[in-house]
C-alpha cells in the first residue's frame, strides 16, 4: 500500500505542472525504486496479469487525472482538481521549472469556498518524534 501511495504522489507532482501522455507518465517507474515497483507489479497483475507494470498506473491515472482525447495527437492526462489537495510545492522530484509551472497551473480559489491550504497535511512522523509535533 506504501508504494500505491508514492506512485500517486509521484503521478500527482508530474500531472500538477502540464498534462503529459500516457508515454510520459511511465517515465515514472523510473524513479521508484526496485521495491515500489515489484510490489506494484505485484498489485498490477490483480488487474491486468498481461501488462503489470501499466495496470498500476493506469488505476492511479485513473483516479487522479482525467484523459483529454484529441485527434490527431496522442491522449493527454491531466491533474483532476480534486487531487490538487495533495500537490506539496517542496516535492523533490520535479524541477524548480516544474514547480513554477504547477504554481501558475493551480485552480483558482472560488468565491464564498473555504480557503484551501498551499501544501497538503505533512506525512505522520515516527512515534519518537510525535512529542515534537
Amino acid at each position: 500500500i506504501e508504494a500505491r501511495g508514492r506512485l500517486m504522489r509521484e503521478v500527482i507532482h508530474r500531472l500538477a505542472s502540464s498534462a503529459k501522455t500516457h508515454s510520459e507518465m511511465t517515465e515514472v517507474s523510473h524513479i521508484l525504486s526496485n521495491r515500489d515497483t515489484d510490489v506494484l507489479c505485484e498489485l498490477g497483475k490483480k488487474i491486468n496479469p498481461d501488462d503489470a507494470s501499466a495496470a498500476a498506473l493506469e488505476e492511479a491515472l485513473n483516479e487522479v487525472g482525467t484523459r483529454k482525447c484529441k485527434s490527431g495527437v496522442p491522449d493527454e492526462w491531466e491533474l483532476k482538481e480534486s487531487a490538487w489537495s495533495e500537490y506539496d510545492p517542496s516535492f523533490q522530484h520535479i524541477s524548480t521549472r516544474a514547480h513554477q509551472q504547477a504554481s501558475e497551473n493551480r485552480p483558482k480559489q472560488k468565491a464564498g469556498a473555504p480557503c484551501l491550504p498551499y501544501a497538503p497535511r505533512p506525512l505522520p512522523s515516527h512515534n519518537l518524534f510525535n512529542r515534537l509535533r
